[in-house]
């Protein structure tokens, strides 16, 4: 038991006042995402047609930045706030998250600069399909013959998963 709270020392003792805080936190999050999607989707619409896809653009980074408000929130109920733990925390999540960070990056530069976007034909790597979805890991592509082949997005140009259109809800999501 000793050594389980020896390892374990750095995080707080949840009360049900943690758990409720938490609850409304996630809670929040998804209500705020569904409003702004709604809000950007309707302006986006009533928008003149050359800033629609700028405002479409704004939708994901902001939902990202919703995300880590949420983050910067609950992580402060969960870990002691000394300067070792937060060093402690901080290395064990760049750790842990690298290979997701990197995706997000490359998300973020393919949503920024407007590389592609969902509906454009694009040729990757010998493959020639429409983009159906970008998504913060992984980009879908369906080809002519109705394969959906998908991409991450850290490494683009590499297929993750290449299948069917109807047997892709396997594969990623």
């Amino acid at each position: 038991m000793n050594e389980t709270e020896h390892h374990l020392g750095f995080l707080r003792e949840l009360t049900w006042n943690h758990i409720f805080i938490i609850l409304i936190v996630l809670v929040s999050y998804r209500l705020l995402v569904l409003v702004m999607h709604r809000i950007m989707h309707r302006a986006a619409g009533n928008a003149p047609s050359n800033q629609r896809l700028l405002i479409l653009r704004v939708v994901p980074i902001a939902r990202l930045l919703i995300g880590i408000a949420g983050i910067a929130i609950i992580i402060p109920l969960l870990v002691e706030s000394t300067f070792k733990n937060v060093v402690k925390v901080g290395f064990a999540l760049a750790f842990a998250l690298k290979d997701y960070a990197s995706c997000m990056i490359a998300w973020i530069v393919t949503i920024i600069e407007n590389i592609y976007q969902p509906g454009d034909w694009i040729e990757v790597d010998g493959t020639y399909g429409e983009v159906m979805a970008i998504k913060i890991r992984a980009v879908h592509i369906v080809t002519a013959d109705d394969t959906e082949v998908i991409y991450l997005t850290q490494n683009f140009g590499h297929p993750a998963c290449s299948m069917p259109v109807a047997a892709s809800k396997a594969c990623f999501a």
